[in-house]
């Protein structure tokens, strides 16, 4: 499904969160969007540092091949029972799995991320109630490295499985600062809350 925007509005905690072609407030946008991907981000995030704890890298690997995709699809699960109209998903220009590769027009606003550490909504062209919120995802540390890092910071066995599972794999060579993709929410304004 391709979306085209109408409008983008970078999201600065400085600014109200207003567009400034027609005045819209996309506050509430910006509020459930921020919640949903701070959770997903924080549920995966936890798990993995459940595995990285408990195990060893090589484990890691294989927990977030296996297990990435299937806790999104339970955070939108959740989501959905609490009546949210969200759906949440990652992607990266430098994709690990081709489940995350971004749209034409994802690849643009990942590219715009590079540049701004603020998040990004657009209201999608052809659905006039239908939004899409970004929220950058950053190398924040030194594990990040140990497994999307250069060569140096990526142990052999490490790189090995990786290459066994993703033989595709872009997602290497980052720096901490990097910006390593994005949480993508996409919002449906319900009619009744007009």
């Amino acid at each position: 499904m391709r979306f085209k925007f109408k409008k983008i509005v970078i999201v600065s905690s400085l600014l109200a969160v207003t567009s400034l072609y027609s005045g819209e407030n996309f506050e509430p946008i910006k509020i459930d969007a921020e919640l949903a991907s701070d959770f997903l981000l924080k549920t995966l995030g936890g798990e993995l540092k459940k595995q990285v704890t408990t195990g060893n890298l090589v484990n890691a690997v294989d927990f977030c091949s296996q297990q990435a995709l299937n806790i999104t699809e339970q955070v939108n699960e959740k989501l959905k029972k609490e009546g949210k109209n969200v759906r949440l998903r990652r992607v990266s220009i430098k994709n690990r799995s081709s489940i995350n590769k971004p749209t034409s027009e994802e690849a643009k606003i990942l590219l715009m991320l590079e540049k701004t550490p603020s998040s990004v909504i657009t209201k999608v062209e052809d659905k006039s109630e239908t939004y899409k919120y970004y929220q950058p995802i950053k190398i924040a540390n030194e594990m990040c490295l140990k497994c999307h890092g250069t060569v140096e910071d990526i142990s052999p066995e490490v790189r090995k499985k990786i290459h066994e599972i993703y033989p595709q794999d872009l997602a290497t060579g980052y720096k901490i600062g990097d910006l390593r993709g994005a949480v993508i929410v996409t919002i449906t304004k319900n009619s009744e809350s007009k």
